[in-house]
């Protein structure tokens, strides 16, 4: 019995492991590097000048930044700006392929949604959005 145990366990192994060999890549590397993911910095404009916003109902753009490289690769307008957190604003950010969001403040409500989307979040930032890529 114990014998069956371990051979169908190698043999699962075996077969992760040449699954992750073949399997494509989940993501386009001219979209950001897969290694370390993208992510949203919510700012007062359309570039890395621009201040990190108070909050995410109040940022004007989400910024989509590959932050190995340090560049911005597209500027979202905020159409839920002036409006409460709601899912559907983590929706737009989770659709992008970001994996964490760099805001002034969250709030618990804000924070939660973002974690049932599986995104980081990260509050407490200041200053230029160019900055916020360099730390």
């Amino acid at each position: 019995m114990n014998t069956y145990f371990i051979f169908g366990a190698i043999i699962m192994v075996l077969l992760i492991g040449v699954y992750a060999l073949f399997s494509p890549p989940s993501q386009s590397s001219r979209l950001g590097n897969p290694a370390c993911g993208k992510i949203v910095i919510a700012a007062d404009g359309p570039s890395l000048a621009v201040n990190v916003s108070p909050t995410l109902s109040e940022a004007r753009y989400f910024l989509v930044v590959d932050p190995l490289k340090g560049r911005l690769l597209e500027a979202v307008k905020n159409p839920y700006r002036g409006q409460p957190p709601s899912p559907q604003m983590a929706y737009l950010i989770a659709g992008k392929g970001e994996e964490a969001v760099v805001v002034g403040s969250i709030d618990p409500q804000s924070y939660n949604i973002f974690m049932q989307f599986g995104i980081r979040v990260f509050g407490g930032y200041q200053g230029q959005a160019r900055k916020v890529i360099k730390l």
